[in-house]
């Protein structure tokens, strides 16, 4: 069941006769879903830009409907496309305070996002930036320490950055009694075979099918030179990584930030270019490990395929539900994402802005 809510979180209709829905949790980005229903259908009306979803009972697992298409051959046909909730983060760019030229915050990971968030549509100064159905859970200051620095970024871009690069999720929970839409990290659990409460998936237990994997580390970068705060030859350098010989692939950073952040600053950078491992399966549903019950987004569990010589610890990045009439599917990606072409494009034109 789909409940419908219009943007100010009224109910609205309850949606039960589609004729399937695809919804896609990203860790480390804003998800994604399509619903495809018969037009005609009584509910398909309130299915309309901007209207707000929520699966069934699921608090977490709602979105924006941000594109509707209705064809009409021998029925009429909608398509109804939109995000989860923290996609409305691209609404927004980074501002720093009046008189300084970036908005700059050091401490846990935790405490830097939701600085980010708060400034920028919570408590913003100017009160027309305000977005006032959402809202933030307690700063718990977790995560390590990090510093960042920004000026004019897209929010949802740099948050997404900030998931990617500290590998912590962002998640955004309907509150239906207070009208609110409530923002909160996700840290997922460790579940590997060596914790105690490993989940594994392999073709020996027999809960995977249509399995791919992908390895590269075409752009990974492990030892940075810093190019810090001065002029000409006098520039500071600092150097951040313990590679050597055929191990060590080198990068130039230049970095407009305090001396004592340097460090910091260039361990963030080197982040983006890690070594990409993907692996991405369909859990079968007799599986002995219940979604949402044993494993959920942002878990890091263990992966075997003796077939393949494969068996690694990954993260679950990504995880797809499919429901159709005769059909209801989970589609899992594990580890870090194959980079795209805009990914690629945006990782090695973006400059420090000054």
């Amino acid at each position: 069941m789909i409940r419908v809510f219009d943007i100010n979180l009224n109910l609205l209709a309850e949606v039960d006769d589609y004729e399937s829905l695809v919804f896609t949790r990203d860790y480390y980005t804003h998800g994604t879903f399509e619903i495809v229903m018969n037009a005609e259908k009584e509910n398909a009306k309130y299915l309309k830009k901007n209207n707000i979803i929520l699966l069934g009972k699921s608090k977490h697992k709602c979105g924006i409907i941000k594109s509707v298409e209705i064809v009409s051959e021998e029925s009429e046909v909608a398509t109804v496309t939109g995000f989860t909730l923290d996609y409305l983060l691209i609404n927004r760019i980074i501002k720093p305070p009046t008189g300084e030229m970036f908005d700059s915050v050091t401490g846990p990971v935790e405490s830097c996002m939701k600085h980010y968030i708060d400034v920028s549509m919570i408590n913003p100064v100017d009160p027309n930036r305000k977005i006032s159905i959402f809202s933030l859970a307690a700063d718990q200051l977790r995560g390590e320490n990090a510093v960042y620095n920004a000026r004019g970024e897209n929010l949802e871009e740099f948050i997404s950055a900030m998931r990617s690069e500290r590998e912590i999720g962002l998640r955004t929970y309907i509150d239906t009694v207070n009208k609110k839409i409530e923002m909160d990290i996700l840290i997922g659990q460790d579940k590997t075979m060596s914790s105690s409460n490993p989940v594994i998936f392999s073709t020996e237990y027999d809960n995977l099918i249509n399995q791919s994997f992908f390895q590269t580390d075409v752009d990974e970068r492990n030892f940075a030179y810093v190019l810090g705060q001065g002029d000409g030859i006098d520039r500071l350098l600092l150097e951040v990584g313990d590679t050597s010989d055929m191990d060590r692939k080198e990068i130039l950073i230049e970095a407009n930030v305090e001396t004592e952040n340097l460090e910091s600053h260039a361990l963030t950078e080197l982040s983006k270019y890690k070594e990409v491992i993907t692996f991405e399966a369909e859990v079968i549903n007799r599986s002995p490990f219940k979604y949402e019950e044993d494993f959920n987004i942002g878990d890091i569990v263990t992966i075997n395929n003796k077939r393949w010589g494969l068996r690694l610890d990954a993260r679950i990045t990504q995880i797809t539900e499919i429901y159709e009439a005769e059909n209801h599917a989970i589609e899992v990606v594990f580890g870090n994402n194959i980079p795209t072409l805009k990914s690629i494009v945006n990782k090695k034109t973006k400059k420090e802005v000054r």
